[in-house]
């Protein structure tokens, strides 16, 4: 879509001139305003939030029998603010998109706003499997001074870079060109620090299996599972960036990083659930 307005100055005894032009790929509300590389996003989006909503329900229904039974532990609670906060991630992409199909140009603040959202979510669940990994609320209720330290240095390293990010996109993304997020400085130091969150991961996980053995029917299936889930996002970047034609990058990236999201909450809410029933 292209929007153009140009206005003719009076020459001598000359008309004045002011017309509009609006650009557009048919006339569907799903493809009106989009270009080729958007086709798809909103649709995605709003079935995700429905999909995500259903996630955060369950999540509450759950909590709220885990209350009943003394068992709502602080990571669980970390859960349900990460489901929550996806939910609101996507309404206001849904909201953004939904704008952009109606008038073409949309309100960048939502956008922002959603973006933000969204990186809150991923760090929140991520602080959630990295305290698990240590053992908070498995093995241990609480963690120690140093590890306090240690976790709040890396999410503030993480944070900032997402800021970062943001702001490199700002300025210096060419909203003419079909760029995407990783394609940047900012970017890469997301995936150095999703893989050194890996390496702590891991290393937690197996010092918990070290002093408390009995405990691997619980964490070998969720180290497994979330090994996955770690790597995905290093290798949907290089794929991205390496293997998927520009015109069509950010629609399917966005489906495969809602879809990594998906993963990662759907994994967790069906443990808590058999968990749930099998304490019933």
């Amino acid at each position: 879509m292209e929007r153009r307005r140009e206005v003719a100055e009076p020459q001598g005894d000359g008309l004045q001139l002011e017309y509009e032009m609006v650009l557009t790929n048919g006339k569907s509300f799903w493809t009106r305003h989009f270009s080729a590389d958007e086709f798809g996003i909103l649709e995605t989006d709003v079935t995700f939030l429905l999909i995500f909503l259903l996630i955060f329900f369950l999540s509450c229904y759950f909590g709220y029998l885990l209350k009943g039974r003394q068992l709502l532990h602080t990571t669980y609670k970390m859960f349900m603010a990460a489901a929550g906060v996806e939910v609101l991630s996507l309404l206001f992409f849904c909201i953004y998109w939904g704008q952009y199909a109606t008038d073409g140009i949309g309100n960048e603040s939502l956008k922002i706003l959603a973006k933000l959202l969204f990186s809150s979510s991923f760090l929140i669940f991520l602080l959630m499997l990295i305290l698990l990994g240590k053992g908070f609320t498995v093995t241990r209720g609480r963690i120690s001074h140093s590890g306090s330290v240690k976790l709040s240095v890396y999410m503030t390293l993480y944070t900032l870079t997402h800021v970062v990010l943001l702001i490199y996109e700002a300025e210096f993304f060419d909203p003419g060109q079909v760029l995407y997020t990783y394609e940047s400085p900012a970017g890469y130091g997301l995936i150095g620090l999703q893989v050194a969150a890996y390496v702590w991961f891991c290393y937690a996980v197996l010092i918990s299996l070290r002093h408390f053995p009995e405990k691997q029917p619980f964490y070998v299936p969720f180290f497994a599972a979330y090994t996955l889930w770690f790597f995905a996002v290093p290798v949907m970047a290089l794929i991205a960036n390496f293997g998927i034609p520009k015109w069509a990058r950010e629609k399917i990236v966005n489906g495969i990083q809602l879809g990594i999201h998906l993963y990662a909450h759907g994994v967790f809410l069906v443990r808590k659930g058999i968990q749930v029933g099998v304490g019933a």
